[in-house]
């Protein structure tokens, strides 16, 4: 069944017209409904009724919760089952080394070094991929790469130290075949991971305002990666007890699903504990647990030394739209669910804290929560901005705006102020009344889902289309900004032609900025001028923030690819 929205619902496949009369799609042998009412992409099972629902977004811009621009491939064989694939719409002839990257070192572990590639092409998959180190005079020795997602290949090259030329070819299913060759040096790393502290919630902690006010080389080397076996959203990397964790989603089946576990400095994998759906924004730590919240409202505490489940719980939170916000904790409590079925639950036990019941806030936006001063705020996309007293629940205030209806990014909680970037402004309100005590009209579209970094003279986000971007604190005057290349898949909603996105947080250690971005790589540039320092190129968009832990910087793409990179 093709439909603008979803008639059914997850327990039941039944449909009761207006005249009384009920249809049971499961008595029409009913495979797939396929629709696209909520500019997103979400794939579920309804129930024991065994169809297969399917939507999906636009092809040419982001959805509504930043789901990628893609058009479904649907195949269906002989016996009437069907299986879907997402393809990226713009990309073409896309191949790229990301480990080593271009003038980068590479680290030798064991006599071998890790490559991993990212290749896709929007019309054809790619079939195979191989990789040789070329020695002077001889034909390249083909090694075969192994598929990691529908982005990522990898395997291991031997090596020994110096600079050499490495050779990676692609072959699509429709026959044509993409090359890449990239000079490196390849070294033993004398220097060892040191993670330290915790770096539980988007950018360190729940009001996002973490500063790493440490000196740190501004040309971070890579020490380790690894793949999660699915694509990372807006899921950033989290970091406690030597571990670092990430998840990942898969809207075409749901089985790729998971919250995954790395050794902090090793890039070994620990764990992997599957989820029944997407994991679309933030995962956050507390108190030896991890929580994750799903696109079907799962709220998820793993442990996080043994990846078991320590309790489960359905949030009430309607079927559609499917939850695509980022979860907090703080003090022994995570903050889960839309502003329609927000709940606060102990992390110990999963018992419920309080629910929202006194609002009911419509569709949800990708913006993680934040929590300040006992302030916890929620955003619903075309509603508001919303705040709640942290502890009771009790709603404390609203903005309802036109230039804070449309809210994509999280707020970040700075001295008793929460700092917003919307539609084309930022706003400045205090965290007690909601009260608007400044706000600037821009000349960028700030429709991006990046938290503002703030600092003593600097506010600096993301934008749909400008690149990062900083504007001086006390004026909210541009300062400066740093244009990135063309994103490689537009998430944006509305943006597209060769739009520069970054969707993720940035974060200032020392006096660099560190990011990602929709073009497909990681940068860091100047606090005070916005100059660049260092870029990593990936050849996939980065849409997950960076964690730091000690003297490491992890980071990771949409590919699934993790990186950790020293501080040296």
């Amino acid at each position: 069944v093709f439909n603008h929205d979803l008639w059914l619902a997850p327990d039941r496949a039944t449909f009761k017209a207006s005249d009384g009369t009920v249809f049971n799609f499961s008595d029409y042998n009913i495979k797939a409904w396929i629709y696209g009412h909520w500019h997103n992409h979400f794939y579920a099972l309804l129930g024991k009724s065994g169809i297969k629902s399917y939507c999906t977004s636009t092809p040419d811009k982001g959805g509504i919760d930043h789901s990628p621009a893609v058009f479904r491939v649907f195949h269906i064989n002989e016996q009437g089952e069907i299986r879907s694939e997402t393809r990226y719409t713009h990309l073409q002839n896309q191949i790229e080394i990301a480990v080593p990257a271009q003038a980068h070192g590479a680290p030798i572990h064991t006599g071998r070094i890790t490559t991993r590639v990212n290749v896709y092409h929007a019309s054809s998959p790619t079939a195979s991929v191989q990789a040789a180190l070329l020695q002077p005079g001889q034909q390249p020795s083909w090694t075969p790469l192994a598929r990691d997602t529908d982005f990522a290949w990898s395997g291991a090259l031997e090596a020994k130290p110096g600079k050499q030329v490495l050779w990676v070819q692609a072959t699509l299913e429709n026959g044509n075949i993409l090359n890449k060759k990239i000079e490196f040096i390849a070294a033993t790393s004398s220097t060892t991971a040191k993670p330290d502290s915790e770096w539980s919630n988007l950018r360190g902690n729940a009001g996002h305002n973490l500063l790493v006010n440490k000196p740190a080389s501004t040309n971070p080397a890579l020490l380790w990666s690894a793949n999660a076996g699915g694509n990372i959203f807006l899921t950033s990397p989290i970091v406690a007890e030597g571990k670092v964790f990430v998840a990942t989603i898969d809207d075409d089946t749901a089985t790729r699903c998971a919250v995954v576990a790395f050794d902090a400095a090793t890039g070994k994998q620990l764990w992997k504990f599957k989820t029944g759906n997407s994991i679309k924004s933030s995962i956050a730590y507390d108190s030896g647990t991890v929580l994750a919240a799903d696109a079907e409202s799962r709220l998820y505490a793993i442990d996080a030394t043994t990846g078991q489940e320590k309790w489960f719980k359905k949030l009430n939170v309607p079927f559609l739209p499917p939850l695509d916000q980022g979860l907090i904790t703080e003090n022994g409590i995570v903050y889960a669910g839309h502003q329609r079925g927000l709940d606060a639950v102990t992390v110990a036990d999963g018992k419920p804290l309080w629910e929202n019941q006194g609002r009911n806030g419509g569709e949800g936006t990708p913006a993680t929560h934040t929590l300040g001063d006992g302030v916890l705020t929620v955003s619903s996309h075309w509603r508001g901005f919303y705040a709640h007293d942290a502890a009771t629940g009790k709603p404390l205030w609203e903005q309802t705006g036109s230039e804070l209806r449309f809210r994509d990014g999280p707020a970040t909680f700075h001295d008793g102020k929460f700092y917003i970037a919307s539609k084309d402004s930022l706003f400045v309100l205090d965290a007690k009344t909601g009260k608007i005590l400044q706000s600037e009209k821009t000349s960028c579209s700030m429709s991006a889902g990046s938290a503002p970094l703030v600092t003593d003279k600097r506010i600096i986000v993301g934008t749909a289309e400008q690149g990062l971007v900083a504007f001086d604190r006390q004026t909210l005057k541009e300062a400066w900004r740093h244009t990135t290349d063309g994103a490689l898949i537009y998430t944006v909603p509305y943006s597209n032609n060769h739009a520069a996105s970054v969707e993720s947080s940035p974060v200032l250690v020392g006096d660099t900025v560190y990011f990602g971005a929709s073009d497909g790589s990681f940068y860091g540039v100047g606090l005070n001028d916005g100059r660049r320092r260092w870029a990593y190129k990936t050849g996939a968009p980065s849409f997950s923030s960076p964690a730091v832990s000690g003297n490491m910087l992890y980071m990771a793409d949409f590919s699934g690819n993790l990186y950790a990179f020293l501080l040296k």
